[in-house]
């Protein structure tokens, strides 16, 4: 299954009280043998590398730790981070357009579409309540808060 982040977990990476957090998701999905899908030039990959450029100057050990397992784990390993070019929100349907109020989150949804497409499932992965409550239709049970996701993974079906 795919597992499509937004920008928490960047911003998770940079908060010392919250990077344990990253380091629990992490490796759970690592352990689960699911991956983290990307589009390429996408606002969460801008965020990353501006987290990771930030990072050489950080002395909190855990924070160091979780950003190397990340690089290690997923950001260098293809299976765990799909990196997914050439998709646009432009090509998304009418309906899927209407179901997503903020359309800065339509690259997530076309991120999930590119998996759901290719047969691997998938989620989308948020700290976003109003994402989450402002979604209609078929779009709203793919999408799951941190919250329920640290309850419930690994899920028996999504």
């Amino acid at each position: 299954m795919d597992i499509v982040v937004d920008e928490w977990l960047p911003d998770y990476l940079r908060s010392r009280e919250e990077v344990g957090i990253v380091i629990e998701v992490l490796k759970k999905i690592f352990e689960v043998c699911d991956s983290i899908a990307v589009m390429e030039g996408s606002p969460f990959m801008r965020k990353i590398y501006r987290v990771l450029k930030e990072s050489e100057h950080w002395n909190d050990p855990a924070q160091i730790l979780t950003v190397r397992y990340f690089i290690g784990r997923f950001l260098t390993n293809s299976e765990k981070m799909r990196r997914y070019r050439g998709i646009s929100t432009n090509d998304l349907p009418k309906e899927v357009l209407e179901a997503i109020q903020d359309q800065k989150d339509l690259y997530l949804v076309a991120t999930l579409l590119h998996s759901l497409a290719q047969d691997r499932g998938g989620i989308i992965l948020t700290t976003d309540a109003k994402l989450k409550k402002g979604s209609t239709g078929d779009i709203s049970r793919y999408i799951v808060l941190l919250k329920e996701f640290l309850k419930k993974y690994p899920f028996k079906e999504v």
